[in-house]
């Protein structure tokens, strides 16, 4: 007995497609691997890293108040 080939993303069936398919179209494949690989989306954040709200607030390194100039 020949089990039925699904849909990765929506699960409907497939079984017309060539062996090889894993979607029903292009854009289930898109939607799949944006979310799966996630480049697309923001990642959450290391230990070590700051978040952009943070990273603006912090002192740029060039800035000469990092050098300890304070009269500029």
């Amino acid at each position: 007995m020949k089990e039925e080939r699904t849909c990765a993303y929506c699960g409907n069936s497939i079984d017309h497609k060539h062996p090889n398919a894993r979607f029903c179209n292009k854009k289930h494949k898109d939607r799949f691997h944006n979310i799966n690989n996630a480049r697309g989306y923001e990642k959450p954040l290391r230990q070590d890293e700051l978040s952009i709200d943070e990273y603006n607030d912090s002192v740029h390194p060039f800035d000469p108040e990092a050098f300890g100039d304070k009269n500029v």
